[in-house]
């Protein structure tokens, strides 16, 4: 079997008799000619695949005809016929109608029934996009057309109570009876809302079609992205896949994260890791990258998913195992997530816009579970006749005045000492406990939060070039007033025909955040310390006036202001200083791709492609002399005394503030060349691979300085000392400043060469085997451990095409797959070199000195997971049910960890410890999917789906063994051990809490069951196992209901088999040189006298510094304190509604549609009965967020 095609000419016309092609066939089918005629001369071949199928041996000399004529001689021994439609070729079957005439045209036809009508019909899908393409026929008529670019088409002298059929591949058909209407707007609907209804999928190096792919993979559509309207693309995807677990920690935000700033230093990702986490089957790494490989239009891409405007995504794509995976070698292990931005079509110039505007109540602050002022003056009182506020706190020496304590201390250590009286004292604290600063905190610092987003589309293009421009702008105001964030996205896709035959592509992207980061967090108010905000604090007078609180002595301070005039008022205010932040960091990133593709011979292509991806982030801090950070840097610095003994200079800023800025630059490129093979063997064999070589070097720098009296306009400052002791300090000690410019530099270079390749037979069997070779710079110096290939394998049958299953009408499809193959992870911050930094010069020689901190590891290298797969892909009844179900292995070895080491051999250089490929742990999971499609009718849908998935790993390594475990982490701080063997790497171990004895310290049980005092040894068998970290078990339920232009959508999500540490104190105040104040309810619940001990288990305050906080750390990290995180959350509800297109102006809108969505609804069902949200397990001090309040959305799409 041969096919040459060979060139095309007169394509100008675009009509079938005058487009002329050359082509040649030899002994093919039918169906192999149809295609060839189609790529030949640019027209869209649209046929009968049943009925097409049974011609075979389909032969043509070497000729140049039209492609009418090429028709007619290809289907002239077939009973089809065939008609053009635009740019489409429609094949169909010919027919004899009632007078015996062959293939009468529809309009001939109906001319011979009376009366006629003409009709126009405009077809949309259900968000109101026009659908071009969509195929339109009259029952019973051999008649069949195709909707324009528009979604319209115009039937001619119709039949009355005639039945139209209007069909669109992957869509329910409809078909209409004939009345008197003339416009007639009709929606389709897919025919499943299943996520593996997908043709292809992109693994970002190729296509690969659903048919052959042996792989593990889920894809996400645009269609599907769309109806959760939020910036973050990230958010619009929890729940939806098997076995990707998306925990957003983000409450009232999506992109304007707590930490936008990259740390280059680090090892792991930085920017929104309080806010999200993305893991694709489980963890397969102990301290190396967990989050999975992002890899945008075909290139590994190192921007935070938020950079990625939603509404420019054509697909997600999630590969899941080895198979679909393995091809990226580096960081494959973790899964891959690949984006796909929209392209051009072929078409007029279509528009697109939307926008969306949010809503959202303020959070809880009670959520906190903090202490009220009466419980709080009560606690400190206890402090103060327990001695551990004493008289040093209150001395207002230049040594002891930062310990001043708060005004509920000051009172009791008053009382205690005779200062006042008990009456003045029950009066002070009788007024002080009335007071509640939680509406203050609400009113002053927080505010609703709310967003909105518009974004506006271009496509369009022609046989020769195509194009897809966006511009999208999104703002968003968390609940922490001042704090803002901006994101503008540009992109710009473009598409060349070069000389009819090669391909050039770019795709162009700006992104432009910009953040301003001038609130008061939850942490700045409520972290222990000194200085936390306690409940009887207000933020304001009567008259809205901020009140200042000393965070020193006030003797002390004023005895400062009253020696020098150069001090500054010591009060922190906290409105004052929310009006006085100046945090504000600028992102600009940019993108390119060039990609040009060229066909060599007979399925053969070449492709060469270059990527640059760089990043400029601008983050500045200024303190103006207002802000309290300047004023408290005087006065701890200024030193009035120009006496000779002090040895170093005097410090003092006269004008301007303090200017501290961060510059990070991040340059990527990727250099690939690579050659594609698809090709078609005698109808049976069924040949697509790539090969290729790549290039990839990430560059990152990032340098901070800090500039004193600093003038914002002018740009002038003052020349300061940076160096070691430099200053003498307010108390005439030596001090130093921060500041000094820094720069940090890392580069990381790859070489790869990969491969992928499947083969089909029969359309039934398919055999695929992918293979990367990696190297990278920052490996074992022997370039055997330094260069790793990575492979994969994988099978698949197609168990419904065989004959025996033909008779098993109600199984629309099954397909087998199992795979087999062997992934990659690297650390970016381990090194196989010694690692030797200059340092300050020797304190006896005085002659220069460096210091070693790492050791050298030459045997560095990848780590490796392999992984085994086996899947199973059905529908059933006809489509009604669909679903998958995949169940995996993986396998880790040579993972990364930090062991101790012996110091005869090391000293102290890395503490003690030795990063070394020296760990192994395996892991199982099952990722199933199921779509019920329960009712399509013409004006009802009604669909639903469940997502379920289940993910555990054991520690397999005798490295991990338990008498490795340091006696402190078993006897006080067990939440720290992690990764033992024969156990998950995310079990929580805690303490068996027994309660309190009779002097109010804990006790734990042993593994015995004996009761063990606060200070008796613990072993690791007395400890609990109390579960995951993690919930094994995770998955969504959704349903979406259709009634003619309104749809409605649901959305649940759930989790089982975890669980987690319920917030408690952090700490007791036991010192008087350590203030750590902490507001957690639960001190009000500690034990104060002798009988307690039968009514709470929270440890009190009776004893030694050392018995209260051993005490108060065996009840922190014990069981007491463990909740299951188990829950079912009802995310999402929203509910659409499409204008019929009959009210719209014709030519000009094609489709409108708005919607609105609440989101955020709260729990359906929670396992603990604390109130807690276990994906907010907010403790005061601690929480980047609160669980977020309902939001609501309102939307707006428009085609035009």
């Amino acid at each position: 079997m041969s096919i040459q095609l060979l060139f095309a000419s007169g394509t100008k016309a675009q009509d079938v008799t005058a487009v002329k092609i050359t082509m040649a066939l030899h002994d093919v089918s039918l169906k192999t000619a149809l295609n060839g005629i189609g790529e030949a001369s640019g027209f869209k071949m649209i046929f009968p695949t049943d009925i097409v199928e049974k011609y075979k041996g389909i032969s043509l000399s070497k000729e140049t005809h039209t492609v009418a004529q090429i028709l007619e001689l290809v289907l002239q021994n077939t009973n089809l016929d065939f008609r053009q439609m635009g740019q489409s070729i429609v094949l169909f079957k010919k027919q004899k109608d009632s007078s015996n005439k062959v293939n009468v045209p529809m309009r001939a036809i109906a001319t011979l029934m009376a009366p006629n009508s003409d009709i126009r019909i405009h077809v949309t899908d259900s968000i109101g996009k026009p659908l071009e393409g969509a195929t339109v026929s009259v029952a019973g008529t051999p008649g069949v057309g195709q909707t324009d670019q528009n979604g319209d088409i115009t039937l001619i002298d119709v039949p009355p109570a005639s039945s139209i059929i209007i069909s669109y591949v992957g869509y329910n058909s409809v078909v209409i009876k004939v009345g008197k209407q003339k416009n007639i707007s009709i929606q389709l609907h897919l025919k499943t809302e299943n996520l593996a209804d997908v043709t292809s999928f992109s693994n970002g190096y190729q296509q690969i079609s659903k048919e052959r792919a042996t792989g593990s993979y889920t894809s996400i559509s645009a269609a599907e992205l769309s109806k959760i309207p939020i910036p973050n693309v990230l958010q619009r995807i929890e729940g939806l896949v098997p076995g990707v677990k998306v925990d957003v920690m983000a409450g009232d935000r999506s992109f304007d994260y707590a930490n936008t700033q990259l740390a280059i230093s680090g090892g792991t990702r930085t920017v929104g890791t309080n806010d999200y986490n993305v893991t694709i089957r489980g963890t397969s790494t102990l301290q190396g990258e967990k989050f999975p490989l992002v890899v945008v239009d075909g290139v590994i891409s190192d921007l935070d998913i938020s950079s990625f405007n939603p509404d420019d995504i054509e697909n997600i794509t999630f590969l899941k195992d080895a198979a679909a995976s393995s091809i990226y070698g580096i960081r494959a292990a973790n899964g891959v997530i690949v984006i796909t931005t929209k392209k051009g079509r072929a078409t007029e110039p279509k528009i697109s816009f939307n926008t969306s505007i949010n809503f959202a109540g303020k959070p809880d602050v009670s959520y906190l579970r903090m202490m009220n002022s009466a419980q709080e003056l009560d606690y400190e009182k206890e402090l103060v006749d327990r001695g551990f506020i004493m008289s040093y706190n209150f001395d207002p020496s230049m040594y002891s005045y930062s310990y001043y304590p708060h005004q509920g201390a000051v009172l009791a250590y008053q009382l205690k000492n005779g200062a006042i009286t008990q009456s003045a004292y029950d009066a002070a604290v009788d007024s002080m406990s009335k007071l509640s600063n939680l509406s203050q905190i609400s009113k002053y610092l927080l505010q609703p939060a709310s967003s909105q987003s518009y974004n506006l589309s271009v496509n369009g293009g022609t046989k020769s070039s195509t194009y897809y421009y966006s511009a999208s702008y999104s703002k968003e105001l968390p609940n922490e007033k001042r704090t803002s964030g901006q994101r503008l996205t540009l992109t710009m896709n473009n598409s060349w025909t070069l000389f009819k035959i090669a391909t050039l592509s770019t795709n162009i992207k700006g992104i432009f955040f910009n953040y301003k980061n001038d609130g008061i967090s939850y942490q700045t108010l409520f972290r222990p310390g000194s200085n936390v905000l306690l409940p009887y604090e207000m933020l304001a007078d009567a008259n809205g006036n901020g009140i200042g609180y000393y965070r020193t002595n006030p003797d002390y301070a004023a005895s400062l202001l009253a020696s020098s005039s150069n001090y500054k008022d010591w009060r922190y205010n906290y409105l004052d200083e929310l009006n006085n932040n100046n945090n504000i960091q600028k992102d600009n990133s940019y993108t390119a791709n060039v990609q040009l593709e060229v066909p060599v011979f007979n399925g053969l292509k070449a492709s060469a492609l270059y990527s640059n991806e760089r990043t400029f982030s601008n983050s500045r801090v200024y303190y103006d002399p207002q802000t309290y950070y300047f004023r408290n840097m005087i006065n701890t610095m200024y030193n009035p005394s120009t006496d000779v003994q002090y040895a170093g200079q005097q410090f003092y800023i006269s004008s301007g503030g303090i200017y501290s800025l961060t510059n990070t630059t991040v340059n990527n490129y990727v250099a690939r060349g690579q050659l594609s093979y698809n090709r078609m063997f005698k109808e049976k064999h069924e040949v697509n691979a790539i090969g290729g070589i790549e290039f990839r070097q990430t560059q990152e720098g990032q340098g901070s300085y800090t500039l004193y009296g600093y003038n914002t306009q002018t740009g002038i400052s003052t020349a300061m000392n940076y160096g070691s002791g430099a200053y003498v300090n307010a108390i005439g000690y030596s001090s130093s400043i921060a500041g000094a410019p820094s720069q940090y530099d890392k580069r990381r270079r790859y070489l790869s060469y990969f491969g992928n390749a499947s083969y089909t037979y029969d359309s039934k069997y398919t055999l695929s085997g992918s293979v990367r070779y990696d190297d990278y710079n920052n490996f074992g110096l022997d370039r055997k451990y330094r260069a790793t290939p990575l492979w994969s394998s994988g099978l698949k049958w197609d168990i419904y095409k065989e004959g025996f299953m033909k008779s098993v009408k109600w199984v629309d499809a099954l397909s087998l797959r199992a795979t087999y193959g062997v992934e990659g992870n690297i650390s970016t911050t381990i090194y196989p070199f010694t690692y030797i930094s200059a340092a300050s010069n020797d304190g006896t020689t005085g002659l220069p000195a460096s210091g070693v901190y790492s050791l050298a590891d030459p045997e560095l290298k990848w780590e490796k997971t392999s992984v085994t797969n086996i899947g199973l892909d059905f529908s059933l009844f006809n489509r009604v049910l669909s679903g998958n179900v995949d169940v995996y292995v993986k396998r880790g070895r040579d993972l990364l960890y930090s062991f101790p080491i012996n110091a005869a051999y090391a000293g102290t250089i890395g503490s003690y410890y030795l990063t070394r490929n020296a760990s192994s742990m395996n892991g199982h999971g099952v990722d199933a999917s199921l779509r019920a499609n329960i009712v399509r009718r013409k004006d009802w849908d009604w669909s639903t789906g469940l997502v379920f998935s289940y993910n555990t790993n054991k520690i397999i390594d005798k490295n991990f063994d338990t008498s490795a475990i340091t006696s402190s982490y078993k006897s006080y701080t067990p939440t720290q051990i992690s990764n033992v063997n024969g156990f998950p790497s995310n079990e929580l171990f805690v303490f068996r809490n027994a309660g309190l004895d009779s002097m109010g310290s804990t006790l734990v049980y042993d593994a015995a069951g004996d009761k063990i005092a606060y200070n008796g040894n613990v072993y690791f068998k007395d400890l609990k196992a109390a579960g995951r970290k993690n919930a094994p078990y995770f998955g969504s339920w959704n349903t979406t209901l259709r009634y003619k232009n309104f749809s409605l959508y649901v959305l649940a999500t759930y989790q089982f088999g975890g669980v987690f540490l319920r917030p408690t104190i952090n700490n007791y105040i036991t010192s008087y040189y350590s203030l750590n104040y902490d507001v957690n309810a639960d001190i009000a619940k500690r034990w104060k006298q002798s009988g307690d001990e039968n009514k709470t288990n929270v440890p009190g305050l009776n004893g030694t510094a050392t018995q209260v906080n051993y005490s108060l750390i065996r009840y922190m990290y014990s069981d007491a304190n463990v909740l299951s995180s188990d829950y079912i959350r009802l995310r999402e509800i929203s509910l659409s509604y499409s204008l019929p297109s009959s009210i719209l102006p014709k030519n000009i809108v094609k489709g409108i549609s708005i919607s609105a969505t609440v989101r955020n609804l709260g729990m359906i069902w929670k396992a603990n009965d604390q109130g807690y949200d276990p994906d907010f397990p907010s403790s005061p001090g601690y929480s980047y967020s609160l669980p977020p309040a309902k939001s609501y959305t309102f939307s707006l799409n428009a085609n035009f």
